[in-house]
Order: C-alpha cells, then structure tokens, then sequence
C-alpha cells in the first residue's frame, strides 16, 4: 500500500515490534531442550488468541492428514478465545481426541516445561503482526510453521522454519501435512533448524537492535525531509 501511494522499495524499512532483554534470551536458551528422536512421531505446542485468522482449523486438518500417513502426533493448545469450542469440537469429529489436547491455561514453568519438550510450533495465521509468542518458541528451539503472508512471514524464512503459502483449506493444509512428515523423518535437519531459529531470534530481536532500529529510522526520516532544530530563542523564548 505504501508503494501505491509513492514510496519506494528502499523507503519502507520494516521495524521490529517485539524484543527481548538480553537476560530473558539468555534464561530461556539455558534451559535443556528434552527433544525426542522417536521415528515418526512429533510433538507440536500453540499458543496466543484462539480466532479464525490464526488458521489452527487448518492446521488441525493437517494432523489428520499427518495421521493418516502413519504420523504419531501430540499436539498441546493451552489457549482460549472466540474458536475454542468450534476447534475442540473440528478435533473430535476429526478423530483427534487423542492427538491434540486443549488443557486449562498453564502456570508459567508448566509452560515452559511444555514449550521445551515441543519439536514445533504451529503458527499458520493468515492475519498476524509480530506475536511474541511465536519468537519465544522460536528462542525455545521449536520448528516454526508459519503462512507465507503478514507478520510471521517477515520474521521466518525456509531456512529457519517453514514457510507455507495461503491457499484453500485442503491445499494449505496438505503442505503442512508433508512438512510435518518430512521433518519427522530427518531429525537432522529438524534440530539443524531448531537450533538456528533460536540463533536467529537471540541475535535479532535484543533490545539493543530494538533501539538502534527505531534510532536510525528517525534519524533517517528526519535528514530526508530537511529539517533542522528550531531557533534557541523559539525554545527558551517564554514571555
């Protein structure tokens, strides 16, 4: 929409919206990642706001799927919202009821503990900005899934995550259907990108690089339209 409206490629900086202090990032990468190398199996975890436009109804189509191809899957989702009853609900006439789990709302640690133990994080929104939720999984070594569009589609990238792009129900769903596969069955390549979703999230998103970001965008805008600071005698001159 900016460029429509004149603004060139080298003109729109996109600035982070989230950051961490370096004692967070460094108290969440400290603690033991229990990861699983049980053949054809994965444990996925979701969290924030339960509405339409964070695309779980797809994502819940793709563990059938998953399931279908003989994929073991444990898939926790401790949040509420608008759609809890309807996912709950979609879960059951899928046959998931052993799959995905909606328990009550977890303490912190329980959450982190929960967090940990997870190989991914199911993210498919198709309306999203920077959810905090989803680049503290990423610091906890969790695989992002994520839609090719919006907010988490500037923050992961194939080599981090996995990027899948909006489509009908049945196409979206059946490509995240094959990513959970793919990874299920090269544990490599699943801690390789669990390990650099961490890195990349610990070197990007520090208060540091929040500060310098906004500074230099400021600054920059400011020497591009010419402005200067007003007289001293406007500032000080108080009758």
């Amino acid at each position: 929409m900016l460029r429509s409206l004149g603004a060139g490629r080298r003109d729109v900086r996109i600035l982070p919206v989230v950051f961490f202090t370096d004692d967070h990032i460094r108290d969440i990468r400290s603690r033991p990642k229990a990861r699983s190398d049980e053949a054809n199996s994965l444990t996925l975890f979701s969290s924030g706001m339960l509405e339409g436009r964070k695309g779980l109804s797809i994502a819940l189509h793709a563990i059938r799927m998953a399931r279908s191809a003989g994929l073991k899957i444990d898939f926790t989702i401790p949040s509420r919202g608008p759609e809890f009853s309807y996912l709950k609900d979609l879960a059951h006439r899928l046959g998931l009821d052993d799959s995905v789990h909606f328990p009550d709302s977890l303490p912190r640690e329980e959450y982190w503990a929960k967090l940990l133990s997870s190989d991914i994080y199911m993210a498919p929104s198709l309306r999203d900005n920077c959810p905090a939720t989803l680049l503290e999984a990423m610091l906890s070594r969790c695989v992002p899934i994520v839609a090719n569009c919006n907010g988490p589609a500037e923050i992961v990238s194939q080599d981090i995550g996995e990027l899948v792009e909006p489509a009908q129900l049945e196409q979206m769903a059946s490509d995240i259907s094959g990513r959970l596969l793919r990874l299920a069955k090269n544990r490599a390549e699943l801690k390789r990108k669990a390990n650099a979703t961490s890195d990349y999230v610990a070197s990007n998103f520090t208060e540091a690089r929040y500060l310098r970001a906004i500074e230099e965008a400021y600054g920059e805008a400011l020497a591009r339209a010419g402005r200067h600071s007003p007289p001293k005698d406007r500032i000080t001159g108080v009758g």
